[in-house]
């Protein structure tokens, strides 16, 4: 009996096994488009399915609120002290709990990313979708990710600011060069450069947090990412 049961439970198998390999290779047919859109793909240049994955916008609003809040005055008074040894603006910002180089190219990075994944998932004028028979909603994201965008480089992506970009990271290239031609007498003079540019130009952005409440540091700015503020 032991046998017939074995036996029974692999032709149980071997049959479930053809019958799924029969119902994928139907649908795969059925849904196959044809040699000649295949053909035309390829002459497009082809088509990819990829996946990509960022850090995400970084943050310590939290601990920068407790390293400046009064509560603990042996705490703040050593990161004040950390923020003076500093050199550099994003140095100082970082040794004094806030965010640092790193991780505001890591923001920019994921602006960039959040912007060309929304301008692609919801691409009104997209042909494709159009000839799928599928139509995209009008959607009001309200996270300013284009105008952040503006805010950051200059433009948005595949245009000008591609080759030469502008806005806070162009004033901060341009900031650099001059500091290195010895425009500047000390670093503090060049920080000082770079905030009074940004706060001038974006004081009414939504995104741009020109003087955080938190902070009695006038080298500490923020930007909201998303829903949120980065210090």
């Amino acid at each position: 009996m032991l046998l017939y049961a074995q036996q029974r439970d692999d032709f149980t198998n071997a049959l479930y096994g053809v019958l799924v390999a029969y119902v994928v290779e139907t649908f795969n047919r059925k849904l196959f488009p044809g040699n000649e859109f295949i053909n035309e793909l390829q002459v497009q240049g082809g088509c990819s399915i990829l996946q990509s994955d960022s850090p995400g916008a970084q943050g310590r609003s939290k601990e920068l609120g407790d390293m400046l809040s009064g509560n603990d005055v042996p705490t703040r008074r050593r990161s004040l002290k950390q923020l003076d040894r500093s050199s550099t603006l994003l140095g100082r910002a970082k040794s004094f709990g806030a965010l640092g180089y790193e991780e505001f190219c890591i923001n920019y990075q994921t602006e960039l990313m959040h912007s060309w994944f929304i301008d692609q998932q919801f691409d009104q004028h997209s042909s494709r979708p159009s000839a799928d028979g599928i139509n995209i909603p009008k959607l009001n994201l309200n996270d300013f990710s284009s105008s952040r965008l503006e805010m950051l480089r200059g433009g948005l992506l595949d245009g000008k600011a591609d080759r030469k970009p502008g806005s806070i990271i162009g004033g901060l290239a341009k900031t650099s060069n001059s500091q290195r031609k010895g425009k500047y007498n000390t670093m503090e003079e060049a920080d000082n450069d770079v905030l009074d540019g940004m706060r001038s130009h974006f004081a009414s952005h939504p995104s741009l947090i020109s003087r955080p409440s938190h902070s009695t540091s006038q080298s500490v700015f923020g930007i909201q990412h998303g829903l949120g503020p980065q210090g």
